[in-house]
């Protein structure tokens, strides 16, 4: 009986941090929160978001989407080694593009970009 507790437990407690991080990235972007000023945890997690690393079509998909939604420019091609975090980045293309603006990442592209420059 412990162990079904525990595993409930478990999985509120993520659903918790997941909702908590979502919260943190979309007044991140709401309040037009300057890239630099992101946590080095919420960067990663986003640029995972958008690199879903041939996960499957429908991945691959969302993480377009999302590019197109939050930038309003033309989709690059992210190619990460190793994706931190892959659950919060999955909960991020699934559900970040009904909470925010369209184009409403265009404001850190630019820093966004020498992030990416940076990561190669």
């Amino acid at each position: 009986m412990r162990n079904k507790l525990t595993t409930r437990e478990q999985l509120e407690t993520r659903l918790d941090a997941q909702a908590q991080f979502m919260a943190a990235i979309v007044y991140n972007i709401r309040n037009r929160l300057p890239w630099q000023e992101w946590s080095e945890h919420d960067r990663a997690v986003f640029i995972a978001s958008l690199a879903p690393m041939g996960k499957n079509a429908r991945e691959e998909q969302k993480a377009r989407d999302l590019f197109r939604h939050i930038f309003r420019m033309p989709v690059i091609e992210i190619s990460r080694d190793v994706l931190e975090h892959e659950d919060l980045a999955d909960r991020l293309r699934a559900d970040i593009i009904g909470l925010v603006r369209l184009g409403s990442g265009r404001y850190f592209y630019e820093d966004f970009l020498q992030t990416l420059r940076a990561l190669v």
